[in-house]
């Protein structure tokens, strides 16, 4: 009998529930709204498509659920002062939100915005292309060098320029701007390849910023002297700004997928990411666009996220001929400026840092020369506060009282803000500068299945309170099942060897802390044309295992004669690996270490102690 009237009783309430969910579905209200009902129209230069999209937005924002649909074929968008339209697609608090290129293309013009979003969930953004109809950046070939000249081919149809008659300086054109030249970097002419030993500026830092003059049409004389004599037909992609206007920025938002979508050309990084949750990049890619000839993409990077928590998820992506790193993962050091009370303090100026911390955060207090996480606190309150020279910091209140070892000068680590990292099946390329992945938090983080093949290092792991106050000891790194070839071919300025773990904390003995732990690198291939495969600094646990070190012949070595070079390191296990007859190096050198901190070693290995 009571059984029966359990049975009743469930069946009932499924009932009423199942009810209840049908009532709440068709309450919620979702649409379709198709952008070309908004103004929209394809393939009309003098639409700006930013308007219609402003609109269609704006509709959006008022539904449960909405996805706003672009017919395929080619958008244009413009800055508009007067309506105050900055951004393309400018998102603010919405959830359940899909925008669907169905593989239009955007034409952008100007200084503007790809797009914004901020506090919102549940959002996808698909299946389109964005270029610049006159890009910041001037490519051109070398055509001849000189004594104290070199000669540059630059197409005026795609990048407009002037040479000033008040000071021969040549500056780009573009529409609502005109700018010099700032930075400039060299492709080799078959493979458009970053150029082997070269980093930026390589032929001299003013050579393309001086005197200048038009020798015949789409031919310009820079007038100089280099340190470097390049190939003729080197490309060159001469960089009229640095960090200009970004491209995607997300800000406080939860489940965020990004897929099917090239990136051609961008001022600035492609997709920022900061104290967002749960990211997911599928085959989005920022690339050169071949078909106009191009040998450069963006100008900084192509994804950047900082701190950021949750998953953040990146498959099948190629990046191509962009101004800085593939991507980069970390929490931020926050500095303490003063201490007002021991409830009570200030942060600096930088707005990097103090963008990264909120009410209700948890963080860790951690002394300057040892960057080890102490004891936690909650943030109270906070608020910001400008002084009279300007300084834009934050008075931050906490639950609990400080340690009483913390001084001014010493940092916050946010611990409410740490991300699990996933990368898989991308492929990482030496068309454009610097390096490959970089990644600082003590989430888990996964690196798996993609191809390097860069300029710099093609992993760099950190922990930085020199000049970025980039954060994040990592505690779970594994690294597998990746081929390297060829790689850091530029150099020291972008790493110290294929895989470089280079934390600012710098051990001085062999009893100095570990500032990371836990890195493990296995089952790769290393296809390696020079020496330096792995540098670690104040790492405990340490592992390059079961991984095929072959050797390349593509480029001549230049580098530092050390395979392995270990500083500071515990438990350090480098074993099991396969290293083909004619490979360089096959040697460790250690320092700040005792000869058990190498707990398993590959027997032909030679290990020195500096």
């Amino acid at each position: 009998m009571i059984e029966k009237y359990k049975e009743n009783f469930i069946c009932k309430m499924t009932g009423w529930l199942f009810l209840l969910c049908t009532l709440a579905a068709c309450n919620t209200r979702s649409y379709e709204l198709n952008i070309c009902d908004y103004g929209a129209v394809s393939g009309e230069r003098s639409v700006n498509t930013a308007l219609a999209v402003r609109d269609a937005l704006a509709a959006a924002a008022k539904m449960d659920s909405a996805k706003l649909f672009f017919p395929a074929g080619t958008y244009h968008f413009y800055v508009d002062s007067l309506q105050g339209v900055s951004k393309a697609f400018d998102v603010q608090s919405m959830k359940n939100l899909v925008i669907d290129g169905n593989g239009a293309e955007f034409i952008f013009h100007g200084p503007l915005v790809i797009g914004t979003i901020d506090s919102c969930s549940n959002v996808t953004v698909r299946n389109f292309s964005i270029d610049w109809e006159r890009p910041y950046i001037t490519q051109g070939q070398i055509m001849e060098l000189g004594d104290g000249y070199v000669d540059l081919a630059i197409d005026a149809a795609a990048y407009p320029y002037e040479i000033s008659s008040q000071d021969s300086v040549f500056r780009g054109i573009g529409e609502g701007w005109k700018l010099g030249i700032q930075a400039y970097n060299l492709y080799d002419k078959e493979r458009q390849e970053i150029v082997y030993r070269t980093r930026d500026m390589p032929m001299g830092r003013d050579l393309f910023s001086g005197k200048a003059r038009e020798i015949s049409p789409g031919v310009v004389r820079f007038f100089g002297s280099r340190t470097l004599e390049p190939e003729l037909g080197t490309y060159i992609a001469l960089w009229h700004g640095r960090y200009m206007t970004d491209g995607f920025y997300m800000f406080g938002s939860k489940d965020v997928t990004f897929r099917d979508i090239d990136i051609y050309h961008c001022p600035s990084h492609g997709l920022v990411g900061v104290r967002c949750e749960n990211v997911t990049i599928c085959n989005m890619n920022m690339k050169v666009n071949e078909k106009k000839g191009r040998v450069f993409s963006l100008i900084a990077d192509a994804f950047h996220f900082n701190a950021c928590r949750g998953l953040i998820k990146v498959d099948s992506c190629e990046h191509t001929g962009h101004g800085d790193d593939f991507i980069n993962v970390h929490g931020m050091y926050v500095e303490i400026a003063d201490i007002v009370d021991e409830y009570t303090f200030h942060t600096g100026c930088s707005e990097r840092q103090n963008m990264t911390i909120g009410a209700g955060d948890e963080l860790w207090f951690l002394k300057h020369d040892s960057l080890k996480r102490g004891v936690v606190n909650r943030i109270k309150a906070i608020r910001k506060e400008t002084d009279d020279k300007g300084c834009t910091s934050r008075l931050v209140t906490l639950e609990k009282p400080m340690p009483v070892s913390i001084a001014a000068g010493d940092f916050v680590e946010n611990k409410s803000y740490l991300a699990d990292f996933e990368i898989r099946n991308c492929r990482i390329l030496k068309k454009h500068r610097a390096r490959g992945i970089l990644v600082t938090t003590p989430g888990k983080v996964t690196i798996e299945n993609n191809y390097f093949r860069t300029a710099g290092a093609a992993i760099l792991i950190e922990g930085d309170v020199d000049y970025w106050y980039e954060s994040g000891s990592c505690k779970d790194v594994r690294i597998q099942n990746n081929v390297f070839e060829d790689c850091f071919t530029s150099g020291h300025e972008w790493g110290e060897a294929v895989i470089t773990v280079t934390p600012s904390y710098r051990p001085n003995s062999d009893h100095t802390l570990c500032y990371h732990e836990n890195i493990r690198i296995e089952g790769n291939t290393f296809r390696h044309y020079d020496y330096a495969l792995l540098y670690a600094r104040a790492v405990r646990g340490l592992t390059f295992a079961g991984n095929v070190v072959e050797r390349s012949y593509n480029y001549a070595p230049f580098y530092r004669e050390t395979m392995f070079y270990l500083d500071g390191c515990k438990q350090a296990d480098i074993s099991g690996n396969r290293y083909g007859k004619d490979v360089l190096g096959m040697n460790i050198v250690t320092e700040h270490m005792k000869p058990e901190d190498i707990v398993r070693v590959d027997k032909d290995l030679k290990i020195t102690n500096n």
